[in-house]
């Protein structure tokens, strides 16, 4: 029965997956033999597993005696999504700053204590910043009961009717999908920030290699704030993803706000001038790379002059086809 389906599904979804299956089955054979004992021998209606439903107890409060632990840092109900993007964090920033060291190591002709003593430095502030992140992303969600259910907010008086409909295999959200978002922008961030003076044209000359960065070092310095607030914001969203498991049309309205708050502090960053590098023009005429009044002159002076415009639009664009592709999703 479909009731039956949604009711096990909406206490299941709140257990870890290695524990999913065995409750499943667990719970159709209780409430296959509550029903049987209820009807006895008659025709089962829906009054009567209305009744046995309403017996057993909120989906929340049965998934409760099902748990193997009580833990409660974030809250029962978010917890294991908790730790499951703890792990997945700590472990993009690790392999992230291992990457980046290594590319420095091989960039500069330093000692190994030096770049041992700068990674061990930096990656335990790093992933004292990245748990600090996280706790404060679930702490906020867990305050505004972002993610939970229904029945979860109201235990006394759930209803039949909270029940959530099983997710269909259109409209379901894979697990891989906000976990390699999130693999994905902690890379890009950490690699960014740490490596971002290596972004630029290389040139050789004498077995010597000089680099013309795009970007300022130093502006980048000054907005780290904002730019971490970013990956703040991208997890909150792939979280979201991961814990809702489905498309609603809540999840659509918070992963748009996200995206819109995204595409605010990028204009900020790229509206100003200095996060580029501004002498590059000079630096790669003074480098005998391209020369002033020349056709290479001009277009490269036309692309960096239109990069802020072109990266903003690739940005709205992508807010909006997330948002289309939800809708569509969510039609399905």
């Amino acid at each position: 029965m479909e009731m039956v389906n949604r009711y096990i599904y909406a206490v299941t979804k709140r257990l870890p997956k290695s524990q999913q299956e065995e409750i499943t089955k667990e719970l159709q054979g209780l409430i296959a033999d509550m029903l049987e004992e209820s009807a006895q021998g008659g025709k089962i209606t829906d009054k009567e597993v209305e009744g046995v439903l309403l017996e057993l107890g909120s989906p929340k409060q049965l998934a409760e005696r099902y748990r193997d632990t009580k833990t409660f840092l974030i809250g029962p109900e978010l917890y294991h999504s908790y730790v499951t993007v703890l792990k997945i964090v700590v472990m993009a920033l690790a392999i992230s700053m291992t990457v980046s060291v290594v590319i420095e190591m091989i960039m500069e002709q330093k000692s190994i204590i030096y770049h041992i003593g700068s990674y061990l430095g930096s990656l335990i502030t790093i992933t004292a910043q990245g748990i600090g992140w996280v706790t404060i992303v679930f702490a906020c969600m867990q305050y505004f009961n972002v993610g939970k259910s229904k029945d979860f907010l109201h235990d006394d008086a759930w209803k039949i009717t909270d029940l959530e409909p099983v997710p269909t295999p259109k409209n379901q959200i894979k697990r891989s999908e906000p976990i390699v978002s999130i693999v994905f922008s902690v890379f890009f961030v950490v690699l960014f920030v740490f490596l971002s003076q290596y972004i630029g044209v290389y040139l050789v000359h004498d077995n010597a290699t000089k680099i013309i960065s795009i970007f300022n070092e130093e502006t980048i310095s000054a907005y780290l704030p904002l730019i971490i607030f970013l990956l703040g914001i991208s997890i909150l969203k792939s979280c979201l993803k991961l814990i809702t498991g489905r498309w609603t049309y809540k999840l659509v309205g918070f992963s748009f706000i996200c995206d819109v708050v995204t595409l605010t502090v990028l204009y900020i960053l790229l509206s100003n001038l200095s996060l580029l590098n501004p002498d590059l023009l000079a630096d790669l005429v003074a480098a005998d790379v391209i020369s002033k009044g020349s056709e290479g002159y001009d277009i490269v002076n036309q692309l960096w002059s239109n990069s802020t415009f072109g990266i903003m639009l690739v940005a709205i664009i992508s807010t909006i086809s997330d948002a289309l592709v939800g809708l569509y999703k969510l039609r399905k």
